[in-house]
């Protein structure tokens, strides 16, 4: 009779078991919960195992939770791997943040070298980048690729030791413009003519404003000649510049009708071109007693005799 009362209570019992929530600690467990623990001074703990029990864990079903107590990780079963769950050692917020306080952060690899190492392509939808040091792209051939509505406009690439910059070749409207102290300066379009200070260039070089050359300006066909004066004036009769590139330049009449020209941008190879203001006289030029002077003479075609008179020169150093 007694084993028949057990047998009735156990089979009860289990169908109440398989029927109903089960609850630890709590005679009410939560609808939601097959088995609901409930405690104020005790914790809920999982299956402990070592790493080499867990990973033996024979076809282990998705959600499977276990602690392994060689690495101090909580584990769980998730797509075919057991994947650890992160603590806030590892990742901490605030009201605004998710963040990492000291380690080493990598996507794509397992031994990240810096706060975020990425083995692999970074896609970045935005409109700023802020680096305190810096950017650097370490490739032969890095480029910076800019672009509009997805469509390449621009671009700045390594070449080797060259670095390239510019409009991308289906941008046959766009030009390269450098701005400097807040107004665009320079311009090159796509047919490589260069403005400066000019928004449409027409020509190769096509300069609005004065031009200063310390160098020599030479053709394809002159070598190394100089197509640019080294000095140019005009003389008065007593010597006087009263025009021209005075600052490189002295003038001083030797004798009657005699003048020299100085500069320190003369030599042998300097050429003179002197003419006069006036009619009736006749005008020559040779070299000076120095290396850096030039002597001009001037004569009446009457008879031949040396004659002050204004007259003017240009002077070319090859």
């Amino acid at each position: 009779m007694k084993k028949i009362t057990l047998l009735l209570l156990a089979t009860v019992t289990g169908h109440f078991l398989r029927a109903q929530n089960v609850g630890i600690g709590t005679t009410n467990p939560h609808a939601s919960a097959a088995l609901h623990v409930s405690s104020i001074s005790k914790g809920f703990l999982p299956p402990r195992l070592t790493t080499t029990q867990r990973i033996g864990i024979a076809t282990p079903l998705a959600g499977l939770i276990v602690y392994d107590t060689d690495l101090d990780r909580m584990y769980v079963y998730q797509d075919g791997t057991w994947r650890f769950l992160l603590n806030n050692e590892v990742w901490a917020n605030n009201a605004t943040s998710v963040y990492q306080g000291s380690l080493n952060v990598g996507i794509g690899n397992a031994n990240p070298l810096e706060k975020l190492h990425v083995t692999g392509n970074i896609r970045l939808t935005g409109e700023v980048l802020t680096t305190g040091a810096g950017m650097t792209i370490n490739n032969p051939t890095g480029t910076l690729t800019l672009q509009s509505a997805s469509t390449d406009k621009g671009f700045v690439q390594l070449s080797g030791d060259n670095l390239r910059l510019g409009t991308h070749s289906s941008n046959t409207a766009g030009k390269v413009v450098i701005r400097t102290g807040g107004s665009d300066n320079i311009f090159i379009n796509s047919e490589g003519f260069m403005g400066l200070n000019i928004a449409e260039p027409l020509a190769r070089l096509d300069l609005n404003g004065n031009m200063r050359i310390s160098g020599k300006m030479q053709t394809s066909t002159t070598g190394a000649s100089h197509m640019l004066p080294v000095a140019f004036g005009l003389i008065q009769s007593n010597a006087i510049i009263s025009a021209g590139s005075s600052g490189n330049f002295s003038a001083s009449r030797i004798q009657e009708g005699q003048y020299r020209i100085t500069s320190d941008d003369f030599n042998t190879n300097t050429v003179i071109i002197a003419t006069c203001t006036g009619t009736g006289v006749t005008i020559g030029a040779s070299q000076g007693p120095t290396a850096n002077s030039l002597d001009v003479y001037i004569k009446l075609v009457s008879d031949g005799s040396f004659t002050n008179a204004w007259f003017n020169f240009v002077a070319f150093t090859r």
